[in-house]
């Protein structure tokens, strides 16, 4: 079984990458795992684990055929390309100490079982291959992992595309459905894919981003990327069950943010602008500036870095500290594994 799917084809990346550039892929493990909205395949999971002292590797393999579709890609076309594997767990404490309600209604996915025992039996089979991955990862040839305990994840390509990968010379791709990425598109050498399917994907980035929410706003295409995150801090985001502006939803908050051609640097700025604006909706979100401020610490990637604690930067420095294989003994190591548990 695929669990592992979401990724581009080699003509897709083709389009995308120029082979005189450094390659950084950033891999969102949980928004990748799209084996586990087929029911089939959460179902041979729940069964196969029945009975079995053994832990099942179906997403680890599945992981390990996607690491060799990019080092055949890397080395057919010469390419130097480093996979930074991404994931968290346990709920976030500098979310959850912001506000107590952040993602208290969600979960990884829906797992399309039948009762909270077998999603139970699920989620223990992810962790256990995550674990997996994570240990693998270190040893193989330009793959790195980033494993955060309690403190979300989604903000470590951001981190590590501004403190280290913010120039012409890389290339920075993230793979991951999770549109708060979409802040991130403000670096101009970074993209994100999007795949809704096989036949409906996307490179978004610094200039077509916007077609990302065109049928459900009038969006202007000059609208810049870096204020996109504002659009959120005042909407809100049902998904993480974080309420903005009540009456102000993503709609009407792209058409008056519309107004403002220039980038917005920080909050500060969004509310000197508005504090010189005589409208209606400028004192709607004045008068219920606490949300916005509330809203800006718990998705703007800038301020969670601002805030991170001391031990989740220690996990970043421990990057250069993962001792690698070379990439014949990566692909030996590939080819023992498969040996050694059938393949997949």
């Amino acid at each position: 079984m695929i669990f592992i799917g979401y990724y581009p084809s080699w003509s897709d990346l083709d389009s995308v990458i120029d082979p005189s550039k450094q390659v950084n892929i950033f891999v969102d493990l949980k928004n990748c795992l799209t084996g586990l909205f087929i029911k089939e395949a959460v179902q041979t999971a729940i069964d196969v684990n029945r009975g079995s002292k053994q832990p099942i590797t179906d997403i680890f393999m599945s992981w390990l055929d996607f690491v060799l579709f990019h080092f055949k890609y890397m080395h057919k076309n010469n390419i130097n390309m480093n996979l930074f594997h991404i994931s968290d767990s346990g709920d976030s404490v500098y979310h959850r100490s912001i506000y107590s309600d952040y993602k208290k209604n969600r979960v990884i996915t829906k797992f399309n079982t039948v009762s909270e025992l077998e999603t139970d039996v699920v989620k223990k089979v992810i962790r256990q291959n995550f674990e997996a991955i994570h240990k693998a990862a270190k040893k193989m040839y330009n793959n790195y992992s980033i494993n955060l305990s309690h403190f979300e994840s989604d903000f470590a390509a951001h981190y590590l595309i501004k403190t280290e990968f913010n120039d012409d010379k890389y290339i920075n791709i993230i793979y991951s459905r999770d549109t708060d990425m979409f802040q991130t598109l403000k670096f101009k050498n970074t993209k994100i894919f999007y795949r809704n399917s096989k036949n409906n994907k996307c490179f978004y980035d610094h200039t077509n981003w916007y077609t990302k929410f065109e049928k459900q706003v009038d969006i202007d295409p000059t609208f810049p990327v870096e204020n996109y995150i504002y659009v959120k801090c005042i909407a809100g985001d049902k998904s993480d069950d974080v309420p903005g502006i009540r009456g102000y939803g993503f709609k009407k908050t792209f058409a008056f943010l519309n107004q403002i051609k220039e980038p917005i640097n920080n909050i500060k700025v969004l509310k000197e602008i508005l504090e010189q604006m005589d409208t209606d909706i400028a004192h709607k979100i004045l008068d219920n500036w606490d949300i916005i401020e509330r809203n800006y610490k718990l998705m703007c990637f800038d301020e969670i870095i601002n805030s991170m604690p001391l031990s989740v930067f220690n996990e970043f420095n421990k990057l250069d500290q993962q001792k690698k294989l070379s990439f014949g003994e990566t692909m030996l190591f590939i080819d023992k594994i498969h040996q050694m548990w059938g393949g997949v």
